[in-house]
């Protein structure tokens, strides 16, 4: 009987240590990837920047200017920070989880605010990089064509 409760005990934390690890490997999956920003040039249709950058905010005072707000996401690294973490997690028996998941939920985590304004045929005239606190930051220059 003590055999079998040990056995219980040991395929018990076996199972809570398979299903702990892979958390921050999920994470790292399911991060969202960068925007382009390459789209945000002179001259490109205002239907190509919603597609990169996705829906804008509702309607602001000028039917001219789009408001998108969107999380920056993480660069191309996912997949192997994924299989990292998964290696690391089977090798330590899910200790380092506590460690890897919670510095996985930091990263690509940015806000990004941006207006982006069109002139009347819907092509982009001037873009900028909104932050509270801090003035606007010109992406495009509406000056320079």
């Amino acid at each position: 009987m003590k055999i079998f409760k040990r056995n219980i005990l040991i395929a018990s934390c076996f199972l809570f240590v398979l299903l702990l690890s892979g958390c921050a490997a999920s994470r790292a999956l399911n991060k969202e990837t960068p925007k382009d920003f390459n789209v945000l040039k002179n001259g490109t249709e205002r239907d190509l920047v919603i597609a990169e950058l996705g829906t804008p905010l509702p309607a602001t005072e000028s039917n001219r200017c789009d408001l998108f707000s969107f999380v920056e996401g993480s660069g191309g690294y996912k997949y192997l920070r994924a299989v990292g973490y998964s290696i690391l997690a089977i090798g330590t028996l899910g200790i380092s989880e506590t460690l890897t998941n919670p510095a996985e939920a930091s990263v690509g985590k940015d806000k990004v605010r941006l207006r982006v304004c069109y002139d009347e045929d819907k092509r982009v005239v001037s873009a900028e990089k909104l932050e509270a606190g801090k003035p606007a930051v010109l992406i495009i220059d509406p000056t320079k064509k």
